[in-house]
């Protein structure tokens, strides 16, 4: 896992004082969100969560619920490789179902 990622899951401040991606994600203005919505995420764990997330500036936030003040993690979209929908043929996969790719981390999205 890079260490922006790390970052963006552990909701830390780097070494060198800057705030952490997760931090600069906290202090947007949620009313501000431009899409926003549930999906579910699949955990490492291999479950399916449902998850609120929101699209505010350059970030994707994602809360456990949408009345939910607590910030889970975000994913900065510059930094983002790349997304793509997975084939239906993939074991268990549905019709609707995408990925992000995000350094070291994929998240699966649906």
């Amino acid at each position: 896992m890079s260490e922006k990622t790390e970052l963006a899951s552990a909701g830390a401040t780097t070494s060198d004082g800057v705030p952490s991606i997760i931090e600069a994600a906290a202090a947007q203005d949620r009313s501000k969100a431009k899409l926003s919505g549930y999906l579910r995420k699949k955990s490492r764990a291999d479950r399916w969560q449902k998850r609120w997330f929101e699209a505010v500036g350059h970030y994707l936030t994602y809360y456990k619920t949408h009345e939910s003040d607590k910030l889970l993690a975000c994913i900065d979209l510059r930094q983002v490789g790349e997304i793509k929908m997975v084939p239906d043929s993939a074991v268990g996969a549905s019709a609707a179902e995408f990925s992000v790719q995000l350094g070291d981390r994929t998240y699966f999205l649906k």
